[in-house]
């Protein structure tokens, strides 16, 4: 018989709905309890949740004889330490993204994960959205020919009401970086999936227009492995937002993926071609929550799946740690105004 996944939720802000509306899809899978260190969202979301338990102690759920697997989906700073407790305790790992603020923790995660033989997964979701994975897999097949240039374009805007709506957003301590980390980092896994690695980047970024100590605008130039070219330009004062975008530029035409409204437009060279190709909006205009639950619960039955089968997930430790070295290199370039290679 398939192992039963039984989660404790730990975190229940903004992005949790969408985890528990993963959970409650996937086959096999269970929501026992949640934590929060808030005590009234805590208990509504318990209720909400079809009346599950609840506490304040995330060392309550990981004490759990009944709990096997845990989604986490905390401010980032507490990412390392949470995922090394439950780690420890036997419990499987959904981690909201980013994996972690720094490198150094991203491997502290991943080798306890591995020393105590529990899955890891890093929950960048859109992967499993079926229109980047056509993307995917055409790009694969050729069909733009070699990759000259991808980019990625994160123009959201957010007001001083957005980073005042919990303590631990606007910190380089709590959230570990701005725009980048927190509103371009599915985008920038998204780039890496399809483009592939990167060998250096040049950036510069600054805080414009926010009080807060992190950035709200980052433009930073690529060179990836294959010798193709990007730009990534993410803020958050592009009022009133805009729709997230990602570009391709091969040898044989262009894509230009239009995240926001769920399109792929293409032009080929040969044969000389342009078309649609139309898939479920994801979000409006850089809404924030304006979301489709659909790629969660894929990424949750992919999970659900890869501790089945004793395999990787798609996206797992190594795969949320790629996108956390990338992060921290453009934040290095645009202090010391350097090139920075990557391994």
């Amino acid at each position: 018989m398939a192992q039963e996944l039984r989660f404790g939720l730990i975190g229940v802000g903004a992005v949790s709905p969408r985890h528990v509306t993963a959970i409650k899809a996937t086959p096999g899978a269970s929501l026992v309890a949640v934590c929060s260190r808030n005590e009234e969202k805590v208990k509504a979301c318990a209720k909400e949740s079809g009346g599950v338990a609840w506490t304040t102690d995330y060392r309550e759920i990981l004490k759990r004889s009944d709990i096997n697997a845990v989604a986490v989906t905390l401010p980032h700073d507490l990412h390392e330490s949470v995922c090394i407790g439950a780690a420890a305790a036997g419990k499987h790992i959904m981690m909201e993204k980013p994996l972690a603020i720094t490198v150094a923790e991203c491997d502290r995660m991943i080798a306890a994960c591995e020393k105590a033989g529990v899955t890891l997964a890093t929950c960048y979701q859109g992967r499993f959205d079926p229109l980047p994975r056509k993307l995917h897999a055409d790009l694969q097949a050729g069909k733009l020919g070699r990759l000259l240039l991808a980019s990625l374009h994160v123009n959201w805007y957010r007001d001083m009401t957005y980073y005042n709506s919990a303590p631990w957003r606007g910190s380089w301590k709590t959230e570990g970086g701005g725009v980048l980390t927190t509103q371009a980092s599915h985008g920038l896994d998204m780039l890496l999936w399809l483009a592939g690695p990167l060998e250096s980047v040049t950036a510069q970024m600054a805080t414009l227009d926010h009080k807060i100590e992190v950035e709200d605008v980052v433009h930073a130039l690529l060179r990836f492995k294959s010798g193709a070219l990007g730009i990534i330009e993410t803020t958050t004062l592009a009022y009133p937002g805009f729709n997230e975008q990602l570009d391709f530029t091969g040898t044989n035409g262009s894509v230009i993926f239009e995240k926001g409204t769920g399109r792929l437009r293409w032009y080929l060279k040969e044969p000389k071609s342009e078309w649609v190709d139309q898939g479920e909006a994801s979000s409006g205009a850089g809404s924030a929550m304006a979301i489709s639950a659909g790629p969660h619960i894929a990424a949750y039955q992919d999970f659900a799946a890869a501790i089945r089968e004793k395999r990787a997930p798609l996206i797992d430790g190594k795969e949320g740690r790629r996108s956390t070295e990338v992060i921290q290199a453009i934040y290095k370039s645009g202090r010391e105004k350097t090139t920075v290679l990557l391994g």
